[in-house]
């Protein structure tokens, strides 16, 4: 009798067990794929699959193709390849061209013979100045105690995302047509995980902020996407646009010692070496040098292309200028509700942390204003007149007269109206004649500075840094930092963070954010783009009308956009080898 129910048991355990197998293989439409279950923050079941080829490169520096079929199940319970690059926290290069591979992160997954209830559906795009970072970044656990299914990716990064010739042999925004085949899979595949294809949110931090609104005007994601979400940056940003990709493609060519007399020589040299070892002869950034040797660096990320013969407009990512898309109507090809905002300190980047953290490096650069502002602030190139743009900033910020002295907090305020505050302002103000746009302000005093901990720099500032907000939404995977539960956190931590994962879903599902807390009751789109209002996001909220003292730079930063750095909007000037 034992050995019967032994047997019983044993065969039990088999058939669940199975059953267990079967339930975590879904048939996308080029394959199948098994993954396996996690749990999440508040400890529910969700399912992951990782490392899903959406597409691949058969060759360098050219758009991606559909992915191959496969007949066995493709095991995805590890994260696949990340792309090449220079990781400049662990200062390591890595990565293999094999890259373009996504994770689809879901609480539940369709049954034969049921109703489909399906789940709205984000999709991520990550940070890393165009040039390193990868999807894992992104952890779910936070995400997967509500009801939406959560995709990240990886796309080619630095010269291979985004080397531009103005030919056919490397025409430019290599990565963004990865990102706008991850779109097409996900419209093609996201039901059978349990989302809802009609309901995509893209959502950007940072260089992939400035990404999401370029889909807003790429013709290649037309269609495939019903809302943003954009955090911390925009494409008006000068980190974010490369004007002179070609001058930037020979710059590359001499520091790796490849031929710089016509751009199919320089392809034909860079696709003889080994990807790592482009990487490894490129000239990076110093962090000792605190931004003076942006000069020498060959900059890679969106560019203009060039429309060739054969081609329209819509066959490329940006046949004009972020600016000339913008603002005109028929060039926005998705147009869908935005949230839209940056945090206090955005422009407390680890380097200018490196500067305000040292005494003789803050009078060096005071005492130098109008030879390092012009670099450090990246408008050496493009302003008509960069000393007296120079004067005009530190004339603002800073004060007329002798005797002024740069201190830290002020120099972090000018990064962050130049690089994110004052862009971001525009690019809600332009976008807002499409769609509604809600607008925010994220002001909160973190237990924990993400970035600038693993720099060697915590407790430099009392508010947010650039990508602090990000530890509210993501558990750490790549980046180290301590999750936010309720056993480990404070209570106002941990409200804050199921606060605002609560509050992007409602955006992902309905195309407004409702679930709003504290004294803010509801979340008001953008009115009066003269005028803006915007949302305040704490542990307390409230809608405010913008502080007299920053309206006042904000009218400076557009009087010179206007003025002196309008180059930098126009479309730029065409170059040739």
């Amino acid at each position: 009798m034992r050995l019967a129910l032994i047997l019983v048991l044993a065969a039990t355990t088999v058939v669940a067990g199975q059953e267990d197998v079967d339930n975590t293989i879904v048939d996308t439409h080029y394959g199948k794929v098994q993954g396996d279950t996690d749990l999440s923050r508040g400890g529910k079941m969700f399912y992951q699959f990782k490392n899903i080829p959406y597409a691949k490169a058969p060759e360098r520096f050219q758009p991606p193709e559909i992915p191959d079929h496969w007949e066995d199940i493709k095991n995805a319970t590890e994260y696949g390849n990340q792309c090449p690059q220079y990781e400049p926290l662990s200062k390591k290069f890595f990565g293999e061209e094999d890259c373009l591979n996504l994770n689809v992160f879901s609480p539940s997954l369709p049954t034969e013979g049921e109703d489909k209830i399906l789940l709205p559906v984000v999709v991520m795009l990550h940070p890393g100045g165009h040039t390193h970072g990868s999807g894992k970044i992104y952890g779910p656990k936070y995400f997967m105690d509500e009801n939406v299914v959560m995709v990240t990716l990886n796309s080619r990064l630095g010269p291979f995302g985004f080397l531009n010739v103005g030919h056919m042999y490397a025409q430019g925004n290599m990565g963004i047509k990865d990102q706008s085949h991850a779109l097409r899979w996900v419209n093609l595949n996201i039901e059978k995980f349990g989302g809802d294809k009609a309901r995509v949110t893209l959502l950007g931090l940072s260089a992939g902020a400035a990404e999401t609104v370029l889909h807003l005007v790429n013709p290649l994601s037309k269609g495939l996407i019903h809302g943003a979400v954009v955090q911390s940056g925009s494409p008006f940003s000068p980190c974010s646009m490369v004007r002179d990709p070609i001058s930037q493609a020979k710059k590359l060519g001499e520091q790796v010692g490849c031929p710089i007399d016509s751009g199919e020589n320089l392809v034909m040299c860079l696709k003889g070496m080994d990807h790592l070892e482009i990487l490894k002869k490129m000239k990076m950034p110093d962090p000792e040098k605190e931004g003076s040797d942006l000069e020498e660096i060959a900059r890679f990320g969106p560019s203009v292309e060039q429309v060739l013969e054969g081609q329209t407009e819509n066959d490329v990512v940006l046949a004009d200028s972020p600016y000339k898309l913008l603002t005109t109507e028929e060039k926005v090809v998705n147009k869908v509700p935005v949230i839209l905002g940056a945090v206090d300190h955005d422009g407390l980047l680890p380097f200018v942390a490196k500067v305000v953290n040292s005494t003789e490096k803050m009078t060096k650069l005071g005492n130098n204003w109008i030879e390092f502002g012009p670099i450090i602030l990246d408008f050496k190139s493009s302003a008509k007149d960069p000393a007296a743009v120079a004067k005009k900033l530190w004339d603002h910020y800073v004060g007329e007269g002798e005797g002024k002295t740069l201190d830290g907090q002020t120099l972090i305020k000018m990064f962050t109206d130049r690089y994110f505050a004052s862009t971001t302002r525009y690019t809600a103000k332009k976008f807002s004649k499409y769609a509604s746009v809600y607008p925010y302000y994220f002001s909160h005093n973190p237990e924990h500075h993400i970035i600038l901990e693993a720099f060697g720099y915590p407790n430099i500032t009392s508010g947010l840094a650039h990508l602090d907000d990000m530890q509210y939404l993501f558990n750490g995977q790549e980046l180290k930092y301590p999750e936010i539960t309720e056993e480990k956190s404070t209570e106002s931590e941990y409200k804050l963070s199921t606060g605002l994962v609560k509050l992007w879903v409602s955006f992902f599902e309905t195309g407004k954010p409702t679930k709003t807390w504290g004294e803010a009751k509801e979340w008001k789109k953008l009115e009066n783009p003269d005028k803006p209002n915007f949302y305040t996001i704490g542990v307390e909220t409230k809608n405010i009308d913008e502080p007299e003292e920053f309206v006042k730079r904000m009218k400076l930063w557009t009087e010179l956009y206007s003025g002196e750095l309008f180059g930098e909007l126009e479309t730029p000037p065409p170059e040739k080898f």
